[in-house]
């Protein structure tokens, strides 16, 4: 063996370690997507629940229900209601571009559509806030935000409502299975 075959040996060597290297490369970019996409959730779920754990504090939760039912709010209870729709927009915008920038899971994201359709722009309060503040909203989310008003009916049943008929079939339907003691 020469030196010429150590040379060669000594490339492969090399080019094997390249290769290595660019694999460990790519497994810790992977995983650190991931725990980047899951810091992100964390973020994402933290803000959700402050906001509908504020929004359930009773002071604040009459003026929302009546804010998203389009009744007549006095001129404070408004500027609460307006903060809090700005709010809830404003998080309703950061997960859409969370999602357009690759950063939200595409199943997570379609349930988060149809929070938005069914709970968000299908009632009246909120979508007239939405068509109030429109124009703070970047293009991108602003058409997204539209094509999903032009495409959900206001809501006629109030939830709560719906709720009640749920739980009086569910109590009309007999208890199945369970256990046995």
């Amino acid at each position: 063996m020469n030196i010429t075959d150590l040379a060669h040996i000594a490339d492969i060597v090399a080019a094997i370690g390249v290769i290595g290297s660019m694999i460990f490369v790519g497994i810790q970019v992977r995983a650190s997507t991931l725990q980047q996409q899951a810091g992100q959730w964390q973020r994402y779920a933290e803000w959700w629940h402050t906001l509908l754990t504020r929004l359930s504090d009773p002071k604040i939760a009459t003026t929302f229900a009546k804010g998203s039912a389009g009744r007549d709010l006095e001129q404070a209870e408004f500027s609460q209601f307006f903060l809090m729709c700005r709010g809830l927009l404003i998080g309703v915008e950061n997960l859409h571009y969370q999602f357009q920038h690759g950063l939200a899971d595409k199943e997570v994201y379609a349930g988060f559509q149809v929070s938005v359709k069914e709970l968000v722009l299908a009632v009246p309060g909120i979508r007239a806030m939405w068509q109030l503040t429109r124009h703070c909203y970047g293009s991108d989310f602003a058409e997204f935000m539209d094509e999903i008003v032009a495409s959900t009916p206001i809501r006629q049943q109030s939830s709560y409502k719906k709720w009640k008929e749920l739980v009086a079939a569910n109590l009309s339907k007999p208890i199945t299975g369970g256990s046995k003691n």
